[in-house]
């Protein structure tokens, strides 16, 4: 697509234009919706980015906002001498899906993970909208399963 790009930004330059992906995700793909709400804490996901614990890799189409990658950037408590890349969100319109997108996002991620040193970039994916086959046509490893269990009361 000519008309897409697809790069790393600051998410401190990207103000109130994340707010409404934010919400169609969250939307989408959330847990516990009914006791639960979206409240993110923009400040320290900004904090973070100072630190240079956070990277944001987007796509936009004809300047517009239409998909993200978050991830945090971090020496792993286990293995303190390497570094770990870990998905925090993943996000493309639902009208771009499977248009390869999704891949370029993913891809785009890896030079970013490697950009900072990573051993490691992990992706997770919800059972309730699942891109497996996305991650692994991009190499990656099913490598953990994680459980869930909602222990605030309405």
């Amino acid at each position: 697509m000519q008309d897409l790009k697809v790069q790393l930004e600051l998410f401190s330059d990207m103000g109130e234009e994340m707010k409404p992906l934010f919400e169609n995700h969250w939307e989408e793909v959330a847990l516990y919706t009914d006791v639960i709400d979206l409240c993110p804490d923009y400040d320290k996901y900004k904090q973070l980015e100072e630190m240079g614990m956070v990277k944001i890799v987007t796509a936009r189409k004809e300047e517009e906002l239409v998909g993200y990658v978050v991830l945090f950037v971090q020496p792993h408590l286990h293995y303190l001498q390497d570094i770990w890349c870990s998905m925090d969100i993943i996000y493309l319109a639902p009208y771009l899906r499977k248009t390869g997108i999704g891949a370029e996002l993913v891809k785009a991620s890896e030079e970013v993970a490697k950009g900072c040193g990573a051993s490691v970039l992990q992706f997770s994916t919800k059972v309730k909208q699942p891109f497996d086959t996305l991650m692994k046509w991009t190499g990656f490893d099913l490598v953990e399963r994680v459980y869930s269990k909602c222990l605030k009361e309405k």
